[in-house]
């Protein structure tokens, strides 16, 4: 009986903002753009992205008009991290927010302009995700892990973790906590190899995916010198889930 090979492991390099993933002398617009085409595949066939909008050719109107959006958004309220492998080649992203930046009206303005009439069920999705974690402190700086996801074709081969490692580490220097919501058991259990637990109840959305709150206490650690937010290379080998964004 054959056995299929694992997944061959992967060199990426993570770089926090869009231009050395698609190219520095590349428009702000065709970067985003590119990232965009990139979640949207990875994303829209996912059982979140069916419960969003059940119709495919709706749902891909609408997620291409969002997700470019919501990087934007991204980019001046958090961070966006991309990875890029050995050729080039921009194979993943994560999206995070931050608190001290972030602004629930500039977002609630974004689903309703660009969901039309499933705003309701993104409005939905996203006040499930963002609940209050139990354990967050108040006025205590911290992020939120939006998005992570890979190029389809990629999934299992490390870059959901080179991408994850590459933020807390930026995150453990400072301290900062971090929050996720999970939508499937695989990157639940991803997020908790990562550090993740459990923080707060489980919300069953409506004939929907569950969604699971978790939380990543920051770890200060010490500052080596040139050690900054720009570039994390990463050789890791491949998960034991192959989940959309893993």
């Amino acid at each position: 009986m054959a056995v299929e090979p694992a997944p061959a492991k992967a060199v990426v390099t993570v770089r926090s903002g869009v231009d050395a993933a698609v190219g520095d002398g590349g428009a702000l617009t065709e970067q985003v753009d590119a990232l965009a085409r990139l979640v949207l595949a990875a994303c829209v066939d996912t059982r979140e992205g069916v419960w969003l909008v059940e119709d495919r050719s709706a749902r891909l109107g609408v997620f291409a008009g969002l997700w470019p959006a919501v990087i934007r958004y991204a980019l001046t309220s958090g961070n966006v991290d991309v990875a890029v492998d050995s050729g080039g080649d921009t194979v993943g992203i994560g999206i995070w927010v931050d608190s001290e930046r972030e602004d629930p009206d500039a977002v609630e303005g974004l689903l309703t302009t660009l969901c039309g009439r499933y705003a309701d069920r993104f409005g939905q999705f996203e006040a499930a995700r963002t609940t209050a974690p139990a354990s967050a402190g108040s006025g205590q700086r911290s992020v939120r892990l939006v998005l992570l996801a890979v190029a389809r074709g990629r999934q299992g081969q490390g870059i959901g973790t080179a991408l994850l490692r590459h933020r807390h580490a930026v995150l453990d220097r400072q301290g900062v906590p971090a929050y996720a919501a999970a939508t499937s058991s695989g990157f639940r259990d991803l997020a908790v190899r990562h550090g993740y637990q459990p923080d707060g109840p489980v919300t069953v959305l409506p004939h929907g995916p569950s969604v699971w709150l978790l939380a990543r206490r920051g770890q200060p650690v010490a500052t080596e010198p040139g050690d900054d937010d720009t570039a994390h290379r990463a050789h890791v080998g491949p998960l034991t889930t192959a989940e959309p964004g893993s």
